[in-house]
């Protein structure tokens, strides 16, 4: 403060200061933390200039002493806490992820929970196990689960600026003693203290971090194997799912978000996701959907980046909105459900983006027409392997004609075409795409590495586009993620019910055939009147239908003819849906079948 007349030492109003969604605000409120420990009951809280003796006090807010002044700088800290840290932290902080990232919101997380840590360890104050606020439980996590299998890469969300293919790095590791220190006693420190003793981390590459992780450590910490943990995991704060097959190091993991865009280092990933099969040597070999950010550190923040759409040449727009007022959502998670074991059950997941799409959104702003009434994306994990993503998009009217593009990533090198599959190899994994919906499309691969003359961008994007033009989309698109040594993906293919009310997909898979069906309503509203659709299926097949009305009791009636079934779902009966709205059923649990007389010729 250059004027010893102000009399104060206050905030600037700037977003490190005052903005509890930038990582650089803990920073702030870390140091806060030293100082008021290390001059507490020392300051007088007074000082002399030009022979007057003047009182020291905190601005909560700019110079807006409206707003609540401060004499005590850990009364300061409090106040900061309570009035903008935990709000921020128990919303858009719920489930233990950051809007930022991973790289940033592993920096908020060490912040916080080191200045945490001193207030425990010197005035008593337990933050980490307050009940009201499980941000930092939550966070434990939550860092399990960004960690891809083999422990080496993390999710690639948000701005890596330290270390482009964002490796599991000395941060995390002091993320991880921080929060088994603090959590001591609890089921989270020992799942913390087992990450730090058995995942790798490489040290040298931020060989500051040394000599911390030599203080911190606290190695008689007891310890307690995460992987009896569940596989699956909603982070809601974020919109953040994850899905693995297990915890082990050749397990197959997929993410999907869809969250509010709001805050710096955010990208336009709305309704994205990506596909990860640990095994690999090479770590950043693993990723077999992904997008072009585990291989730079410049990537652009824009949708053509993503494994999401770009609507007329448009990317996606930031959430704008004034000081005080409350942030439009662009992007939230408004299904989830996981239920099943790691090889036989799925994760259900919808993310809505539908206020995602205006012109001219520039960088942070909030743009000037809206061009899409709807954008949903449906996701389905079915463990092990396969991933399917329905979507379904409305234009706005005045923007019915522009061009509507689906954009998938694979790395290193381009993708082999047959007819409507797509296979693509690492050194250990391979993935299939089947595309289904539309039933007429165009494909156009784009060299990422050319397109921004970054050699480390070492990408291909599929440009997937109906070649009709019209208001509304539907895209249905299947994954099969496996080994690199299987030649094949089942036969594949697309079923449509008798009126038109639900679509999907049969997979022919030799363990057990999967049928996966969804509403064709243009808002994903539940179909009305009976769904009947017709498979070439054995009994042991399992049936899921999305979109139904929640919690509500459906009959099924089961009829053949040769080797083809006709199912028959109507409403009223003793199968209930989920509260999610998904029926799931096994073909050989429904009634007995009753003969279909033979269609005459």
């Amino acid at each position: 403060n250059d004027n010893a007349e102000a009399h104060g030492i206050f905030d600037t109003r700037a977003w490190a200061t005052s903005n509890p969604y930038q990582n650089c605000f803990y920073n702030y409120m870390l140091a806060t933390v030293y100082v008021a420990l290390a001059t507490y009951d020392e300051n007088p809280g007074t000082f002399v200039h030009n022979g007057g003796t003047h009182t020291v006090y905190l601005y909560m807010n700019g110079l807006n002493d409206n707003d609540g002044v401060y004499y005590d700088m850990l009364d300061f800290f409090y106040a900061k806490l309570n009035q903008a840290a935990f709000p921020a932290m128990d919303t858009h902080g719920y489930g233990g992820g950051w809007p930022e990232g991973e790289n940033y919101g592993r920096a908020m997380k060490r912040h916080i929970a080191e200045a945490f840590l001193m207030l425990k360890q010197t005035a008593g104050v337990d933050y980490f196990n307050d009940p009201q606020h499980p941000f930092l439980r939550d966070a434990v996590r939550y860092q399990l689960h960004t960690v891809q299998p083999m422990g080496r890469l993390l999710y690639p969300g948000g701005d890596a600026s330290q270390e482009p293919t964002l490796t599991v790095n000395p941060y995390d590791r002091h993320m991880m003693l921080l929060l088994a220190d603090g959590l001591e006693g609890t089921e989270e420190s020992e799942y913390a203290q087992y990450w730090l003793n058995h995942v790798y981390t490489e040290m040298n590459g931020i060989s500051v971090m040394i000599p911390v992780d030599f203080f911190h450590h606290r190695p008689e910490l007891p310890e307690r194997d995460f992987s009896e943990l569940p596989t699956r995991y909603f982070a809601e704060g974020i919109g953040w799912v994850n899905s693995r097959t297990g915890w082990d190091d050749e397990a197959i993991s997929v993410t999907f978000t869809c969250t509010d865009r709001f805050t710096g280092h955010q990208h336009s990933d709305q309704n994205h996701f990506v596909i990860y099969k640990g095994g690999s040597s090479n770590a950043v070999q693993g990723w077999l959907m992904t997008d072009t950010q585990p291989y730079s550190s410049t990537l652009p923040r824009s949708s053509w980046y993503h494994n999401t759409y770009v609507i007329g040449n448009t990317s996606q727009r930031n959430s704008y909105f004034e000081e005080g007022e409350i942030p439009e959502v662009t992007g939230e998670m408004i299904k989830f459900e996981a239920t099943g074991d790691r090889t036989t059950g799925y994760t259900y997941a919808v993310g809505d983006a539908s206020d995602a799409y205006w012109t001219n959104p520039g960088g942070y702003s909030h743009g000037d027409e809206k061009m899409t009434e709807i954008f949903q994306r449906e996701l389905v994990h079915i463990l092990p392997g396969y991933v399917v993503a329905f979507d379904r998009i409305t234009l706005t009217p005045d923007f019915a004609t522009v061009a509507v593009e689906c954009f998938f990533h694979y790395p290193y090198v381009q993708p082999s075409v047959t007819g409507n599959e797509i296979r693509s190899t690492t050194d250990v994994g391979r993935v299939f795409q089947k595309i289904l919906l539309p039933d007429t499309y165009t494909i156009n691969w784009v060299d990422e590495n050319v397109e921004a003359g970054d050699s480390r961008m070492e990408t291909f994007r599929l440009e997937l586009q109906d070649q009709q033009t019209k208001p509304s989309y539907q895209f249905l698109n299947v994954f099969y993620a496996t080994t690199s040594s299987v030649g094949s993906m089942p036969e594949t293919e697309k079923v449509t019910s008798s009126s038109g009310n639900m679509v999907g997909a049969l997979i022919r898979d030799q363990a057990q055939e999967q049928v996966l069906m969804f509403s064709t309503d243009p808002t994903g509203a539940p179909p009305a009147g009976n769904i009947i659709y017709e498979v070439g299926v054995d009994l042991k097949s399992r049936h899921r239908l999305f979109d139904l009305e929640p919690g509500e009791g459906y009959r099924i009636d089961l009829a053949v003819l040769d080797n083809v079934k006709r199912i028959t779902v109507s409403p009223g009966g003793t199968w209930l849906t989920t509260s999610q709205g998904t029926l799931e059923f096994d073909l050989s649990d429904v009634e007995a079948a009753v003969p279909v007389v033979a269609r005459a010729k």
